[in-house]
């Protein structure tokens, strides 16, 4: 068997956020992607064209069905664009942030950093 080429993810934090902690990082809460880096990404992956895909911990900046849609469907077509077979070659590991700790944003201080 010969070398296998993987490609790690980590930390995309895609989807909305906490509005009082955008507004204290002095950002769009609504407005987190950058579509020239996603288009990027697209580019570096086809032309390393991994085996593997391996995307870790904190997908989405907020857990919320809403986000996690949004962010299956920006990962799917970026990696689909590169090249990348979605259902046979990525794996998805969850982190703290896909994992709802906090049930509404007005409990936000309470939920771990």
């Amino acid at each position: 068997m010969g070398a296998i080429t993987l490609a790690h993810l980590s930390d995309s934090h895609l989807g909305d956020d906490f509005r009082f902690k955008s507004l204290l990082r002095k950002r769009l809460w609504w407005r987190t992607e950058d579509e020239g880096l996603l288009h990027g990404l697209e580019i570096a992956l086809r032309e390393v064209h991994p085996d593997y895909v391996v995307i870790t911990g904190d997908i989405v900046n907020k857990c919320t069905p809403a986000n996690f849609r949004h962010a299956a469907k920006l990962l799917r077509t970026t990696l689909s664009n590169a090249g990348i077979d979605v259902k046979n070659r990525v794996l998805v590991i969850p982190g703290n942030h896909d994992v709802q700790v906090v049930p509404h944003e007005d409990q936000y201080f309470g939920r771990l950093l």
